[in-house]
């Protein structure tokens, strides 16, 4: 994929990041973007406690280039990052909102696997690891502690462990601190169409090793 991101705005008045106050600035910018997105589909017959099942195995890779463009005259109105998981671990853009076009030379790699009812279809069991490796540091950046070698390691398994009964979770593990940084974990329990109970559990970590949200 090659395609070329082009924004530009009509301001009234604004204040640049040294705290200058501008008139009439129309600020401009354009980068371009490659990415190539990668994939294979592997599957094969096993067994699971004497029932036939389908396994698959499905490696992805994801590579993205984006140059560095000075954007310091383009003010930040709504430009943040956005929560790192597997939803939006294969973007072509590090921040969420349109004020910064972060520049990239990263590879992102994740293989799942999953178990199918061959009669059916239905998928019983998911499983994935993934993780991005950053070629180099970066320019574009929205505080100087986001330079970075490599994102934290994710991790995540969903299926029907129990007839009628089904769990959900995810992990998130930092290799460079050597500590879990988010965990969810989640049951539901359907025993017929119309019934269900459900019980969730998600913490998270400081720096300093802080539980700070559970529920």
């Amino acid at each position: 994929k090659i395609g070329y991101h082009q924004t530009n705005y009509s301001l009234d008045t604004w204040k640049n990041p040294n705290g200058a106050t501008t008139q009439g600035a129309s600020p401009s910018r354009g980068v371009p973007i490659t990415s190539v997105d990668s994939g294979m589909f592997m599957e094969r017959d096993t067994q699971w406690f004497g029932r036939s099942l389908i396994q698959t195995l499905e490696p992805r890779l994801y590579y993205v280039y984006i140059p560095n463009e000075d954007q310091d005259d383009i003010p930040l109105f709504d430009t943040g990052l956005p929560d790192f998981n597997f939803a939006t671990i294969f973007t072509e853009f590090r921040y969420a909102g349109g004020d910064r076009i972060g520049d990239a030379n990263q590879l992102t790699g994740m293989v799942s696997s999953r178990f199918i009812d061959p009669d059916s279809g239905a998928e019983l069991i998911r499983v994935g690891l993934g993780q991005r490796v950053y070629f180099g540091d970066y320019e574009v950046k929205l505080s100087p502690s986001e330079n970075t070698s490599r994102t934290d390691l994710l991790a995540a398994f969903s299926g029907q462990v129990l007839p009628r009964v089904f769990f959900d979770s995810s992990w998130q593990y930092s290799q460079d601190l050597s500590r879990t940084e988010r965990f969810n974990a989640g049951m539901r329990y359907q025993p017929e169409i119309g019934k269900v109970l459900n019980g969730n559990n998600s913490e998270c970590w400081r720096g300093s090793g802080e539980c700070i949200r559970r529920a």
